[in-house]
């Protein structure tokens, strides 16, 4: 998703393309011309469908309504393209005559829609946790790898081999890292995927620390006599609620995403592989 972001008098705006589905009246001179229904919008212009053998005027008034007893917005807007896709043709506009309290009505509605911060910070977050984990395992089993060697005497090779934990704790650690660097940038056009197998590592990685808990909760550090297996028990049951907040998070956002990453799909297909414009009449 491409965007670009300013303030103006603490006014958030946003030029960015949302999917959207709303009803807008379109004429020309005063006259109505036809309905038509936005499937983007933006501070700058908007998008809508048409069957491919219909004719469509390059100038026209459209009219519409960002939600009930919002007010109508009213503007007049100008066919810059004209591409066929599978939906039928796609027009898309620029506004030119669009109304400052307008443009402000479209910029806050856009921020509340295009608004992924919240998810980013949390699964970022949890990420960054189980990275950090991962590195406290790592030196733990480091050290009781040292004590085991020098200490007690057992060889190398019988320690690299010495049960399955071994090499779960080593799939923990790698898709701990992987989770923090896919989970980077929620829309990203070059790899639209990404987050989402970021999520899955954070799965992964919730259900190894649910065990985990689970298992410190049958040795009974919860009402252990030492402050410290108190402490370190419900941290980490603190750490496992947070990777679960954080997918079911996920999941809250997940219809957004798609779609978000549907119009990602559609303007990389369509412009930058196989953009195909006709003639306006």
């Amino acid at each position: 998703m491409k965007g670009i972001v300013t303030e103006s008098k603490n006014i958030k705006r946003i030029c960015v393309r949302i999917p959207i589905n709303l009803a807008a009246e379109v004429s020309t001179e005063e006259n109505f011309y036809r309905k038509v229904y936005i499937n983007e919008l933006s501070t700058t212009g908007l998008s809508f469908f048409i069957k491919e053998t219909e004719p469509f005027p390059n100038s026209v008034q459209i009219s519409f309504s960002l939600k009930h007893f919002s007010g109508e917005i009213k503007a007049h807007i100008i066919v810059r393209n004209r591409i066929k896709c599978p939906q039928g043709l796609r027009l898309g506009c620029v506004f030119i005559n669009l109304l400052g309290s307008d443009q402000d009505k479209i910029a806050d509605y856009l921020s509340r829609r295009a608004d992924l911060s919240l998810l980013s910070n949390i699964v970022g977050m949890a990420a960054l946790f189980c990275s950090f984990d991962a590195l406290l395992r790592i030196a733990g089993y480091s050290i009781k790898s040292y004590y085991d060697i020098s200490v007690i005497g057992i060889g190398l090779k019988d320690l690299v081999w010495q049960g399955p934990y071994s090499a779960v704790l080593a799939f923990y650690i790698v898709i701990s890292f992987c989770a923090l660097v896919l989970t980077d940038k929620i829309i990203d056009s070059r790899n639209k995927g990404g987050f989402r197998l970021g999520v899955v590592c954070l799965l992964a990685a919730f259900v190894f620390s649910a065990a985990k808990s689970m298992i410190y909760w049958k040795l009974g550090l919860e009402s252990s006599n030492y402050f410290f297996a108190k402490v370190f028990f419900w941290t980490h049951a603190l750490f496992v609620f947070y990777l679960g907040v954080a997918i079911l998070t996920y999941l809250f956002y997940l219809k957004k995403i798609n779609l978000l990453l549907g119009v990602e799909d559609m303007h990389w297909e369509h412009f930058s592989k196989s953009e195909e414009k006709v003639s306006g009449s």
